[in-house]
């Protein structure tokens, strides 16, 4: 069951991250409570956002490579702090790679879950239902 500050708190959230940071390259509208199709400047932030977590990611590999050959460039617990940012940096390249590739059916399968959140605010939810909705209707290419 969903309650009212629940739902306040994911829209806080949203909010944040789409039209503050430009983390996601989507726009957050509260009042209809769901995700829209952002303005080109919006993109545009989210393109900085993108380049930078590529090159941090190259750098975060290379200087992991560079300790990898010289031993005596870093103590080990750098190193394996290094890999684990290595693995980060990793997780959200192929995060934004997603976003790139897959906006449009990432933002209609949002908004079915925010359409199903709204409709059931307060109610006791039937997740096997929502999962085969779901699935139906917007994660063809999975069952693939």
């Amino acid at each position: 069951m969903i309650n009212e500050p629940a739902c306040q708190a994911i829209s806080i959230f949203l909010h944040f991250g789409c039209n503050i940071f430009h983390l996601f390259p989507y726009t957050w509208n509260p009042v209809k409570f769901q995700l829209e199709n952002p303005p080109k400047s919006h993109l545009r932030f989210y393109k900085v956002h993108f380049f930078l977590n590529y090159m941090d990611a190259a750098f975060i590999l290379s200087r992991s490579v560079k300790s990898q050959i010289t031993w005596s460039y870093m103590p080990q617990h750098l190193r394996s702090l290094n890999w684990i940012w290595v693995f980060a940096y990793g997780l959200s390249s192929f995060s934004y790679f997603q976003y790139e590739y897959n906006r449009q059916e990432i933002l209609e399968f949002a908004n079915s879950l925010f359409a199903y959140i709204r409709r059931t605010k307060g109610k006791v939810y039937n997740y096997k239902l929502m999962l085969t909705f779901c699935k139906r209707k917007y994660l063809t290419w999975l069952i693939k």
